[in-house]
């Protein structure tokens, strides 16, 4: 017994041995051994700012930015914002903004604008264009080299618009529309022109704030000018297919035209508590 447990021993001596042996391994897979280089640990993870430096340009998306005008009326928008700036083929631009700097009630509220004449922005506003309490402005070109410019001023006389002949510069000639409730005016207005020059004017806006016209509350309303708005025909109109039969509400921001092309017009109404949907004529309204 005693000399099976030893020749036992003597042969797990020899297996344990036999197994410490260096495996030797081919040349060729020698040759490809990469050596591993191991970093220190980090200690400091630092304060994770992020370091800008604004003088070095950030890539093609990079734009140059010129500070047009100031407001301190912040809500420029419910939803979607409308014409605030309008290009014109010779390269001029009109901006346009609800302008306001005496909180809290603003009572100098309206429209804030400026013109870029090709070379350069004009100086910053320091009253709006109108003379009494307006917002929601929305910019457009008017007839051969002029523009116009609609806001809502919340009151019986309705929606303001001031147009003028020559864009960026001369008085501008005020006209008003009323709504289907003088109590609960239109507001948040939004037009596009079109046409030949421009004579075509397109308008978009509720019937009111929280009113109930044509079984919605509210309704957006379809008006179509082509005489400089001295006439509307039609006029606070609710376009088949956004009627009450749809919608029980179209309201605050929710549209916007697209530019029209050819005698095409459209407009898109969007909003978190109704489907999306697309309204398009192809004669000019």
């Amino acid at each position: 017994m005693k000399k099976l447990l030893l020749f036992g021993f003597v042969l797990g001596l020899v297996m344990a041995g036999y197994g410490q042996k260096r495996i030797l391994l081919d040349q060729e897979l020698a040759n490809r051994a990469v050596k591993a280089v191991h970093q220190e640990a980090i200690s400091d993870l630092g304060g994770f700012e992020n370091q800008v430096n604004a003088a070095v340009s950030h890539g093609r998306y990079a734009f140059d930015e010129t500070e047009i005008g100031k407001s301190w009326y912040d809500l420029q928008t419910n939803t979607s914002l409308g014409n605030r700036i309008w290009l014109f083929p010779d390269g001029t631009v009109s901006a346009v903004w609800t302008m306001g700097f005496e909180s809290t009630a603003f009572p100098d509220r309206g429209t804030g604008y400026n013109y870029f004449d090709g070379t350069a922005w004009g100086p910053q506003p320091t009253a709006r264009i109108e003379t009494e309490k307006t917002g929601w402005p929305c910019i457009a070109a008017w007839g051969e080299n002029g523009e116009i410019n609609a806001a809502h001023t919340g009151a019986a006389q309705g929606l303001l618009f001031n147009k003028r002949a020559t864009k960026g510069t001369g008085a501008w000639e005020a006209s008003y529309l009323v709504g289907p409730d003088a109590s609960n005016p239109l507001v948040w207005p939004r037009i596009m022109t079109a046409g030949v020059n421009n004579s075509t004017i397109h308008l978009l806006v509720p019937s009111g704030n929280a009113t109930t016209y044509g079984g919605m509350t509210p309704a957006l309303l379809y008006s179509k000018s082509t005489d400089g708005t001295a006439t509307w025909d039609p006029v606070n109109t609710i376009l088949p297919g956004m009627g009450p039969d749809y919608y029980l509400s179209l309201s605050a921001d929710e549209y916007t035209w697209a530019e029209p092309r050819n005698g095409v017009i459209a407009f898109q109404v969007v909003d978190a508590w109704h489907d999306w949907f697309v309204m398009k004529s192809t004669d000019d309204g």
